[in-house]
């Protein structure tokens, strides 16, 4: 009661708060309170996602980090499976698939016309490359500016944010490639491809920033699968036998270059 009556008189007595002012108050340390205050007032309640990934483990300046990145927004993960469906609708009105061999060893994917298969193969491995350049983007990412004046490592932001992207972006591909109208096994053909493309860009974002990184991969992903259609009949040989060693191949390349140069990735996330 004695602290209330203080704090009602104070702002209608001039004298008191002269007094007060000169022989008891801590500037400093009153300008320290006022900012924690207004920080944590301007910061937004967590989200159910935030405080579901803090229950897990994940630091809470983590968990925020995670959930202002682009590619986990409810916007873009609508984005994302809109065009899966529409991936997975036009492969049920091409033409008709004739595959031939069997077992996710042989796949036989390249030996006939798979039509149907041809818009969603060429389509997944873009989808993670998509949410790199609107992560690491200064246009689509509207908090960019925060992050890379936020006292964390650019790198371990870079991978934090890119592990965000790779599973919001491959598990819903994953989940629709289930419905697709082919093999039970062919979900696992498409990881590792899918997970070739997305290293690929990570190892280019050590030479350029992570946004161009994509594009440009993701250009040579859709210029590649052009020419293999245009050479074998199906772009879908990449994703036959000897396409998941070439795809295991360039995974572990990338990794080393990611590991040999990712003092480079603080400079790329900088600009």
């Amino acid at each position: 009661p004695v602290a209330w009556s203080l704090e009602a008189h104070l702002p209608g007595c001039a004298p008191c708060r002269t007094e007060l002012d000169e022989a008891h108050l801590d500037r400093a340390r009153l300008r320290q309170n006022r900012q924690l205050v207004l920080s944590v007032v301007a910061m937004p309640e967590p989200t159910s996602l935030e405080r579901a990934l803090s229950r897990v483990g994940v630091p809470p300046y983590l968990a925020r980090l995670l959930v202002v990145t682009p590619s986990l927004r409810r916007s873009w993960l609508a984005g994302v499976t809109l065009v899966l469906a529409v991936a997975l609708g036009a492969s049920y009105l091409a033409g008709p698939l004739t595959a031939t061999g069997g077992g996710p060893v042989a796949l036989g994917l390249a030996a006939g016309p798979v039509i149907r298969l041809v818009p969603f193969l060429v389509l997944v491995p873009l989808l993670p490359l998509a949410g790199v350049a609107a992560a690491f983007s200064h246009r689509l990412d509207p908090i960019h500016d925060l992050a890379v004046a936020a006292p964390l490592s650019g790198v371990q932001v870079f991978f934090v944010r890119s592990a965000a992207v790779l599973v919001a972006s491959l598990a819903p591909a994953l989940v629709a490639a289930l419905g697709l109208p082919g093999p039970g096994w062919l979900p696992v053909v498409l990881l590792l491809p899918a997970l070739a493309v997305s290293a690929l860009s990570l190892a280019a974002s050590t030479a350029v920033d992570p946004a161009s990184a994509a594009i440009g991969v993701g250009a040579g992903w859709v210029v590649l699968s052009a020419a293999l259609g245009v050479a074998l009949g199906s772009p879908a040989v990449a994703f036959g036998a000897t396409g998941q060693v070439l795809s295991g191949l360039v995974v572990v390349a990338a990794l080393g270059v990611l590991f040999a140069r990712r003092g480079r990735l603080e400079l790329g996330w900088a600009r």
